[in-house]
């Protein structure tokens, strides 16, 4: 078996799913099913489709401004801390039309994918 680990705009984000050898075909819904998991668990609050998205030693990294210095933030997080904050519904409220739910594969290569989702307005690159 294989596993497919992604990667969102470049940020490692989300874990592995376990496939047998598979076609491309198979490959990319492994990868779209995955890469859903993460979005729509985290926009659900569903830990356990968070969890099965996430590798255990998730490293994930965001660039963020700082409002009132202007100056840019590197703002890390675990699989663990994700989990969390998807328990805690953080981005419950946030309206279905302003979900970011389309993943587009951009490359793969071996056992790593580079998707990017969108809802048509905008794009991320963690999902949230």
């Amino acid at each position: 078996m294989r596993k497919i680990s992604l990667f969102m705009a470049m940020v490692l984000v989300a874990g592995s799913t376990a496939i047998a050898e598979t076609t491309p075909a198979d490959e990319s819904d492994a990868i779209k099913k995955t890469a859903l998991d993460y979005i729509e668990g985290w926009y659900a609050g569903d830990v356990a489709r968070m969890e099965r998205a996430l590798h255990s030693e998730l490293a994930k990294r965001m660039v963020s401004m700082d409002g009132m210095t202007g100056r840019s933030l590197l703002n890390q997080m675990s699989a663990i801390t994700l989990v969390q904050r998807t328990r805690e519904g953080i981005v419950k409220k946030i309206p279905q039309d302003r979900q970011l739910k389309e993943v587009t594969i951009l490359d793969r290569f071996n056992n790593a994918a580079v998707v990017k989702t969108a809802n048509g307005r905008s794009s991320t690159c963690c999902g949230n």
